[in-house]
């Protein structure tokens, strides 16, 4: 039975209660019906106020979620409604008199037997049951659908919260935006170029053994920077097929002062880290604390807090650009040396600098994996690129291009 049906058949049943009500108001002045008449009354009252409740909630249909109609069909149905239906009609007859309700008062007992009047007491306590029932399944669906709703509204109120923090914590860190040195250097790549390194034993080592450190060197002008940023962008994409890995970087660079400071790259591993991590209860109350005290971070916090969210992942590939770069280069290779100190399993940091002796007496003694770019290894990726670049000048003949390439290719010693 659908909504309508049960919302006809509620309003049917209200008018045979009312209409019993009426007739057995006819036996209170009856003498020995008066208190029978009024037992049956209260039950038909109460029945009516039961039905007159259904009906007006199958008729209110502006609460939002699950519908009244369809919750109180599923309990008031037809099979349970019919019989109750069935059983207040005969009651009708039973109890109006023959010759109308003026005659009732010459009527001397009740028309029921007690047995009789129990069995329809007891008929209508079970429909008031059922009723009952419907509107306990209806109470049930709408609690239901409003605290579905409450939470909802709580679940957006706690994301806005979230990023409002997530916003406040990421302009806190201030950190520099090293994503433009990343795509610089991407797109000065020459399609295939270093893609020898990423062959090389040595680097899978790196790339998956735990605790390990990659110190790549080389003259100025041997694209230590474009052979950074593949070596990230492939850490990257390897990261990215994995549950709970990541990939993040920093540049140090000479032409902006934002991107050569100890603290700068501290702040930018941080910020990239804490991009799916921002729950990190370290983080959080380290960013509370300066709150509170109105504080600077110090360095010594933002190394605690990169350790924490280190922690926090399943596999970290740190790579950082031109650390010969740095405002002070041995603070710098100190932050470094601390993490691989730390052996944690999960980490593994890839360096690009140009070569000093003080740079490689440390990482020798870190016990790290060691690259130098020279033209040995770089021949294919300096071939390429002069090839591309002389190829570009169609004004002169092949074999002339071919010639000047090879020369170039030559006299490039590494660069």
């Amino acid at each position: 039975m659908d909504g309508l049906s049960t919302a006809t058949a509620i309003i049917a049943l209200i008018q045979v209660s009312a209409k019993l009500i009426s007739i057995c108001w006819q036996y209170r002045g009856v003498k020995g019906a008066a208190q029978t008449a009024k037992r049956l009354i209260n039950q038909l009252e109460g029945l009516k106020a039961l039905l007159v409740q259904v009906d007006e909630l199958l008729d209110d249909e502006k609460p939002p979620g699950l519908s009244r109609r369809k919750t109180l069909s599923a309990s008031a149905t037809h099979e349970r409604l019919s019989p109750f239906r069935e059983a207040l009609q005969r009651l009708v007859q039973q109890l109006q008199p023959n010759d109308g309700f003026k005659a009732a008062k010459d009527v001397l007992l009740f028309p029921l037997r007690q047995k009789d009047l129990e069995n329809t007491l007891g008929e209508i306590e079970r429909m008031k049951s059922s009723l009952s029932l419907a509107l306990t399944v209806d109470q049930s669906a709408q609690l239901s659908v409003i605290e579905t709703g409450v939470l909802n509204v709580r679940h957006e109120q706690k994301v806005v919260r979230d990023e409002q923090r997530a916003h406040s914590i990421q302009k806190w860190l201030a950190a520099p935006n090293v994503a433009a040195n990343q795509m610089q250097k991407q797109s000065e790549r020459q399609s295939d170029t270093g893609n020898w390194l990423l062959r090389l034993p040595m680097f899978g080592q790196c790339l998956l053994g735990p605790n390990s450190l990659l110190w790549m060197h080389g003259i100025p002008g041997s694209g230590k920077s474009v052979l950074c940023s593949t070596v990230h962008q492939h850490a990257h994409e390897m990261a990215a097929v994995g549950i709970d890995k990541i990939a993040v970087y920093f540049y140090f660079d000479v032409s902006e002062e934002s991107k050569r400071s100890t603290d700068s790259m501290l702040r930018s591993l941080i910020s990239q880290l804490a991009h799916r991590k921002m729950h990190n209860k370290i983080l959080n109350d380290v960013y509370d604390g300066c709150q509170n005290q109105r504080q600077a971070v110090t360095p010594a916090q933002l190394l605690t807090v990169l350790l924490g969210l280190i922690d926090d992942y399943l596999d970290v590939v740190i790579t950082i650009d031109a650390i010969d770069e740095a405002a002070n280069v041995q603070d710098s290779m100190q932050i470094i040396l601390q993490l691989h100190r730390r052996k944690l399993g999960n980490l593994h940091v890839m360096l690009t600098s140009r070569w000093t002796r003080a740079s490689e007496v440390s990482m020798t003694d870190a016990g790290a994996h060691v690259v130098e770019l020279g033209i040995d290894n770089m021949e294919y990726d300096i071939s390429a690129y002069v090839k591309e670049k002389v190829g570009r000048d169609q004004k002169w003949p092949e074999t002339t291009r071919t010639s000047l390439s090879e020369r170039i290719i030559r006299r490039a010693a590494g660069l």
